[in-house]
C-alpha cells in the first residue's frame, strides 16, 4: 500500500507542481523580511531589495597593498632588469622570441657548462637540453654547441671560429671520417697512414715539392689596405717552407756562376729584386740612372746578375745564352762556369701592346724556338732529384719561363688598357701551359697566384708588382735552384772533426749514465748526509781554488795592451776572468751539495740558493754586456749562447 502510494507520487508530472507554486505564491507575511525588504533606492517594486552580488566585496586592505602586476598575466615579473618583458597579448610574437640559436666553438682548455652559462647568461639546464648533454663532462667531446636563442638575445657568438682554424678543422674532420670508414681507432695511426699515402701515392712524382713550389701556394699575410708594412712577406707553398735567400746564400749556391734575366719590364723587376738581395743600397743607387730599355748588369757578394732587354724573345743574346745552357746540360763541353747558373725568361706583354692581329702567332713562334732548348722531358733532369744530388753542380743548370704578367686591368692607363686585354693575355698563358705539359718546360705558375685576387699586390700603374711580391718571386726560383746546394753545404760544414768529437762525447756520457743508473754493473747506495764528507770535499775544493789564484793578466776592455802596462790598473766592473773564476767555485760547491745530499740541511740549502742566483746574474750580465758592445744579435750567436759547445 505504501509502495504503491510512493510510486504514484513519482508519476505525477513536475511541471504541474511548478505551475501551482507560481499560481499560488505564499503570502507576504510568510516571506523572510531580511531578504525582501529594501531600505535603499532601487528600481524594484516597493519593499524589495537587490539580489546579492556575484563578485566578492572590496578588499579591506589599503590601496598601497594592491598587486602591481595584473592578475590576467600568465608569467610572473622578471627577476632582473635586463630580461625583456613579455607582451601581455597572447597572440602577439616579439622579435626576442624569434632570436636564432648561436653556434659556439668549444675551447677545451676553458669551456665548461658552467662557464658558458655565465658567459651567455643562459641557464645550465637550457644548454644541456639544447645540446642533448645528460652529463657535463660530455662537452669535452664536442667541437661546438648551440646557445639557445630563447635565453641569449645577443645574437653574436663569443667563439665564432674553430680554435685551430677552419682549414685545420676541415682536415681533421676528413681524417675522422676516414677513420670511421676504415675502422681505425687511433688518431695517430690514422695520421701515419695519411702521411704514407701522401708520400708514396699523391706525391710519388714530387717527393721534394719541386713541382708544388712552381705551381701552387698562397699568402699567409695578405694586406687589407695598400702599401701596408709587413705584408706579402710569407708565401706558403703546399707542404714545405720557402727559404728567404740573402746575398751570402746566393753566393754559396752559385759559386762564381751568374744569374741571367731575359725579357721585358717584368723580368727587369726580378733583376732589381735579386740585386737588392745582394746589396740593397748599391741597387737603389743604380736604379735611379738606369736605362729601362737596355741591358743591365749588377755585381754584389761576388755574384754577377745580368739583364737582357728582349721583350719579343728574338734577340741573338737570348739564343746564345740558351744554347750555352743547353750545351752544358747535354755535356757537349764542360765549361759550366761560363754559362749562367740560373736563367729566368719572361715576356709577352709587348706582343699584346704592339700587335693587333698576329700577336698570338708571333708569341707562339718565339716560345716554340725556346722550348726544345729548355725542355727537360725524357731526360735525367726531369726526374725529381734528391736534395743532395750531385747533378746540381755537375751540369743540371736551371732555366725557367715566367708566365705572361696579368695586369690589374681596372687601373691601367688608357693606352695600355686598350691593348693589354684579357682576350690577349689569357691565350698566351694557355699556350704556355700546353707547352709545359707537352715538352716539359718549367713555367713559374706561382707568379700568377701571387697576384690573383690581390689588388694590393700591384703598383699604381697596375702592370708591375710591389717590391715584396717581386722579392718572393725571386725566392721561388732560388729555392728551386739552391735548396739542394745549401743542404750539401750544411752537411759539409757539419762533417768536421769537432762535430764527431762532440757526438762521441755525448754518446759516451749517455752510455755511462745508462750503465750507472739502469744496470747493476756498479753498486748503488742511498744518499745520507754526513758533515765530515761535506766539509772534507769543500776543503779540497777550497784548497784547489787557493792554489790556483793568480793575478789577472788581461783587461777585457783593452786586450791589445801588453801585460806590463796592465800592472796596477784597476779591472772593470765584474771582468770576465773574475766572473769565470767565481762561477767555477760555485760549480764545485753545487756539485758537492748534490753529491752528498746536503739539501736536507737548511743553512747549506740557503747558501746554495744564493750561489745559484749569483751564477745566473753573472751569466746574464756577461751576455748582456757582449750584446751591448758587439751589437751581434744573429741567430748563430743566440744559438751559441743557448747551446754552448761545452754542453
Amino acid at each position: 500500500m505504501n509502495g504503491r502510494t510512493r510510486r504514484d507520487t513519482r508519476d505525477i508530472p513536475r511541471v504541474s507542481l511548478v505551475v501551482n507554486v507560481i499560481a499560488d505564491p505564499p503570502p507576504e507575511s510568510n516571506k523572510c523580511p531580511f531578504c525582501q525588504i529594501s531600505s535603499d533606492p532601487t528600481p524594484l517594486p516597493q519593499g524589495l531589495r537587490d539580489p546579492p552580488a556575484y563578485s566578492p566585496p572590496p578588499s579591506p586592505r589599503p590601496a598601497r597593498a594592491t598587486l602591481a602586476y595584473p592578475l590576467e598575466a600568465e608569467d610572473p615579473p622578471a627577476y632582473c632588469a635586463s630580461k625583456n618583458q613579455a607582451d601581455n597579448d597572447k597572440g602577439e610574437q616579439t622579435v626576442d622570441e624569434l632570436a636564432a640559436d648561436v653556434l659556439h666553438f668549444i675551447n677545451p682548455a676553458q669551456d665548461t657548462i658552467s662557464s658558458l652559462a655565465l658567459r651567455y647568461a643562459v641557464p645550465p639546464n637550457a644548454l644541456r637540453k639544447k645540446n642533448n648533454l645528460y652529463a657535463d663532462h660530455l662537452i669535452a667531446a664536442r667541437k661546438a654547441i648551440l646557445i639557445p636563442g630563447e635565453f641569449y638575445k645577443g645574437g653574436v657568438s663569443l667563439s665564432p671560429q674553430p680554435i685551430d682554424g677552419e682549414e685545420e678543422e676541415l682536415r681533421k674532420s676528413k681524417i675522422r671520417r676516414w677513420m670511421v670508414t676504415c675502422k681505425v681507432s687511433d688518431y695517430n695511426i690514422a695520421i701515419l697512414y695519411c702521411v704514407v699515402y701522401r708520400q708514396y701515392w699523391l706525391d710519388a712524382d714530387d717527393h721534394y715539392k719541386c713541382h708544388a713550389l712552381l705551381t701552387r701556394g698562397h699568402w699567409l699575410d695578405p694586406p687589407t689596405e695598400p702599401y701596408l708594412s709587413h705584408s706579402f712577406e710569407n708565401w706558403q707553398p703546399p707542404g714545405c717552407l720557402m727559404h728567404e735567400y740573402t746575398g751570402k746564400d746566393i753566393r754559396t749556391c752559385l759559386a762564381g756562376q751568374n744569374i741571367l734575366y731575359i725579357g721585358d719590364s717584368t723580368a727587369r723587376q726580378l733583376f732589381w729584386a735579386t740585386a737588392k738581395k745582394l746589396n740593397a743600397t748599391a741597387a737603389d743607387e743604380e736604379m735611379r740612372g738606369a736605362d729601362r730599355h737596355n741591358g743591365l748588369t749588377f755585381e754584389g757578394e761576388g755574384v754577377m746578375v745580368e739583364f737582357i732587354w728582349d721583350p719579343f724573345l728574338n734577340s741573338s743574346s737570348l739564343r746564345r745564352e740558351v744554347l750555352s745552357h743547353a750545351d752544358v746540360r747535354t755535356h757537349k763541353h764542360d765549361k759550366a762556369d761560363q754559362a749562367a747558373g740560373l736563367i729566368t725568361i719572361g715576356a709577352g706583354l709587348w706582343y699584346a701592346r704592339h700587335f693587333e692581329s698576329d700577336w698570338l702567332d708571333r708569341f707562339r713562334s718565339s716560345v716554340d724556338g725556346l722550348a726544345p732548348l729548355l725542355s727537360v722531358k725524357n731526360e735525367a733532369e726531369s726526374a725529381i732529384p734528391s736534395p743532395f744530388s750531385s747533378m746540381i753542380r755537375s751540369g743540371a743548370l736551371h732555366a725557367y719561363l715566367a708566365p705572361v704578367q696579368v695586369p690589374l686591368y681596372d687601373v691601367l692607363s688608357p693606352s695600355r688598357a686598350s691593348t693589354m686585354t684579357p682576350e690577349k693575355i689569357n691565350p698566351m698563358n694557355e699556350y704556355l701551359y700546353n707547352v709545359s705539359q707537352n715538352s716539359g718546360v718549367k713555367v713559374i705558375w706561382s707568379q700568377l697566384l701571387m697576384t690573383r685576387n690581390h689588388e694590393f699586390a700591384y703598383e699604381e700603374s697596375g702592370l708591375h708588382v710591389v717590391e715584396s711580391v717581386a722579392s718572393r718571386r725571386v725566392d721561388v726560383v732560388l729555392n728551386m735552384r739552391c735548396n739542394a746546394e745549401l743542404s750539401k753545404e750544411s752537411i759539409r760544414s757539419l762533417s768536421s772533426n769537432e762535430l764527431f768529437r762532440a757526438i762521441g762525447t755525448l754518446i759516451f756520457v749517455l752510455v755511462y749514465c745508462y750503465i750507472a743508473d739502469r744496470t747493476q754493473l756498479l753498486n748503488k747506495t742511498q744518499k745520507h748526509f754526513r758533515y765530515p764528507e761535506f766539509l772534507l770535499l769543500s776543503a779540497i775544493a777550497a784548497a784547489l781554488g787557493v792554489l790556483s789564484i793568480c793575478r789577472s793578466t788581461a783587461d777585457t776592455s783593452s786586450k791589445a795592451q801588453p801585460v806590463a802596462k796592465l800592472q796596477g790598473v784597476d779591472q772593470p766592473f765584474l771582468p770576465r776572468d773574475q766572473t769565470d773564476e767565481w762561477k767555477g767555485w760555485m760549480q764545485f760547491v753545487i756539485l758537492i751539495y748534490h753529491y752528498t745530499g746536503a739539501s736536507r740541511v737548511l743553512w747549506i740549502y740557503q747558501i746554495i740558493r744564493v750561489l745559484v742566483a749569483s751564477y745566473l746574474f753573472m751569466t746574464g750580465f756577461g751576455h748582456a754586456l757582449f750584446f751591448y758592445r758587439k751589437q751581434d744579435y744573429s741567430i748563430k750567436r743566440c744559438a751559441s749562447v743557448l747551446i754552448p759547445e761545452s754542453a
